[in-house]
This record gives structure tokens, C-alpha cells and sequence, in this order.
């Protein structure tokens, strides 16, 4: 498609014994003096590439995270956390047992946000561009913006309404983080 034109496509792939191999793959690209397209990496929050790897420096400059991943419903355990939460606050007032179990699906949620975020920013000189690409993020008062850590809510955090904006964002970005940044 249009991604592949301008940059080597690499996925998550669906066996587990074959994330090293797209991993070296994919390293390799963004190394390459020959190749100068650099490379993308589509993965699944809480998939395989998602624990103990770290894309620091040049192998992780943009994290685009599209929706909120929030735990599956159906999960057998979960439903029991949240039954538990609701017993354990029925004779709160007000419905807070609904709270206590939107809490904890936002906080696991939230957890895997910000766990993502931290694969592509490793240490202090370390910089990615972060799109948080769902309208949720955007309430600074309530929802998930403020269970972001601070040092991401006191970045140079824009809202942008369409991709027209976030481009030009993302052409500032890495303009003002220089040629060696891409």
C-alpha cells in the first residue's frame, strides 16, 4: 500500500518464535545506509512484542496507539474482580461499585498505555513523538489524559482535530529534534 512506498512494512507475527527474526529484521532496516525509507513496526498492545523488548533511540521515534486497550470483557478473571468490587461497595451510596469497576477497567487500560509509551522512550536523551489517536485522550480534566504520567502531561502535548494538524506536528517534531532524529 501507500505505508510500503515510503517505509518497510514489518507486523507483529503470530507465532512467538518468530518475533526475534521480524525484531532483527526490522533493527536492520532502520540501521540500513543503503536503504534510506527507515522502517514501521505495527504491533498489538499486550501482544508478543509488547513485554521485555525496548525500542530505544532510533528504533522507536513514533508510538501511534489508535483506540484505548481495554481488557476483554469476557475474560473469565476479570468479570470476577469486577463482581468482587461490586459486592465489596453495595452498600456504598451512590453506585460505587460501577465506579470502582470502571476504575479498575480504566487503571489496566491506562497501564497499558503507559507501558507502551515506555518501550519507545528508554532514558533521559531518548525522545519519540507519542499519538494518542482516540478523542478520550483529549479531556484534560477527566478520563484517561489524567492517568498519563506528568512528564507526558507537561510535554508539548497538542490536540489536534484532523490529520492535516497532526502532520504538521509531527514534521515540527522531528524537525526541532534535528537531521539525526529520523
Amino acid at each position: 500500500g501507500q505505508i510500503g512506498q515510503k517505509k518497510v512494512v514489518f507486523g507483529e507475527p503470530k507465532a512467538a518464535d518468530e518475533v526475534e527474526s521480524v525484531l532483527a529484521r526490522y533493527k536492520a532496516q532502520i540501521e540500513s545506509e543503503s536503504d534510506p525509507r527507515g522502517a514501521i513496526l505495527f504491533c498489538v498492545v499486550g501482544g508478543k512484542m509488547s513485554e521485555g523488548i525496548n525500542f530505544s533511540d532510533r528504533l522507536g521515534r513514533c508510538v501511534v496507539l489508535a483506540g484505548l486497550p481495554y481488557p476483554n470483557i469476557y475474560d473469565q478473571e476479570l468479570n470476577e474482580r469486577l463482581r468482587y468490587l461490586n459486592e465489596v461497595s453495595a452498600g456504598r451510596p451512590g453506585g460505587a461499585g460501577r465506579v470502582l469497576a470502571g476504575e479498575h477497567m480504566e487503571n489496566i487500560c491506562m497501564k497499558a498505555v503507559n507501558q507502551t509509551i515506555g518501550r519507545a522512550i528508554r532514558h533521559r536523551g531518548d525522545y519519540a513523538c507519542i499519538v494518542l489517536a482516540d478523542r478520550r485522550y483529549c479531556s484534560e480534566r477527566g478520563g484517561p489524559f489524567r492517568k498519563l504520567p506528568d512528564w507526558i502531561k507537561e510535554a508539548d502535548v497538542e490536540h489536534c482535530e484532523n490529520f492535516g494538524a497532526l502532520y504538521r506536528n509531527l514534521v515540527g517534531f522531528f524537525r526541532r529534534m534535528g537531521p539525526a532524529s529520523a
